[in-house]
């Protein structure tokens, strides 16, 4: 038997991921329980297009949208100051912020308030990760769950930059606590080395589309195994060039068409139903986190 990437079940955050894989596996039992083992993956996030949005992912994010808070060590974001010198130490040891600027955030709350709402709320709630993990795949013993961490995975890219990288694009959360983006042009080779200075400042790094698929594409050539599958849909309802070109290059691999993941099609049209015209990011959120609060 052979083994799959899933491009279509991995995202953008931890608990995307969870809900995806969870919820494909129990629809789409004969396709996924045939591959001896399935890996997805999971990202950092960053707000796009709302900038003071918690979006999944982000420790914001989920202490604003989780109802239940006794699963969870904060309640509010004033915990997280109240927390400050175990959360600094844990983004610290994650090779995130330098000595110098986790002293800083120590004794600068408008700083801290501005930076550690947007980081990784996996980084530092390890309980509630586990506890997540042990809820929705453990009990597949196929499923591989892995961090793709584009700090170093995109410095890892731009320094062999494919003439396909003008469709990538970085978002990065700076340590005065600003989020900016990093677009990768393909006449700026020479630059490289500045762009990757720019990755290692960035206290998150998250990823646009073309950037994650193409470090699916390096981790598969790395691998060079035959019995791996990369499994991913192409979009039906809408064009997307970043997704288009990161698809195309992934048909150069070993591949196969995944499922339509239809329970979390559900989740979304429901949203469209009671919400009507909202930002993707918004109506992501309340598909993830709604059926969170359902079970948890």
């Amino acid at each position: 038997m052979s083994n799959l990437i899933s491009i279509l079940n991995s995202g953008e955050s931890l608990e995307k991921t969870l809900v995806l894989t969870n919820l494909a596996t129990k629809y789409n039992p004969d396709f996924y329980l045939k591959y001896d083992k399935i890996t997805v993956f999971y990202y950092e996030n960053l707000p796009r297009q709302e900038k003071n949005l918690g979006v999944h992912g982000t420790l914001k994010g989920l202490i604003e949208n989780i109802k239940e808070k006794n699963i969870l060590r904060y309640k509010s974001l004033d915990d997280l100051w109240e927390d400050r010198n175990y959360i600094l130490e844990k983004i610290y040891n994650k090779n995130r912020i330098s000595n110098r600027v986790q002293e800083k955030l120590r004794f600068d709350k408008k700083r801290f308030d501005k930076i550690i709402p947007q980081v990784p709320w996996s980084f530092v709630l390890e309980n509630f990760k586990e506890f997540l993990i042990d809820r929705f795949i453990n009990y597949n013993k196929n499923i591989n769950l892995e961090f793709l961490d584009f700090k170093i995975k995109s410095e890892e890219i731009i320094k062999n930059i494919p003439s396909s990288i003008w469709y990538s694009k970085i978002y990065l959360l700076n340590s005065d606590g600003s989020i900016g983006s990093k677009v990768f042009w393909k006449d700026k080779y020479a630059n490289s080395k500045k762009n990757c200075e720019v990755l290692r400042g960035g206290v998150v790094v998250s990823p646009n589309v073309h950037m994650f698929l193409l470090g699916i594409y390096d981790i598969y050539k790395k691998e060079n195994d035959n019995d791996i599958l990369i499994g991913f849909r192409d979009f039906s309802k809408r064009r997307r060039v970043s997704y288009e070109q990161g698809i195309n290059l992934l048909k150069k691999s070993n591949w196969i068409e995944e499922p339509r993941n239809a329970l979390f099609n559900k989740l979304l049209d429901k949203i469209d139903e009671d919400y009507g015209n909202i930002s993707s990011e918004k109506k992501t959120n309340l598909a993830i986190y709604g059926f969170l609060n359902n079970i948890l």
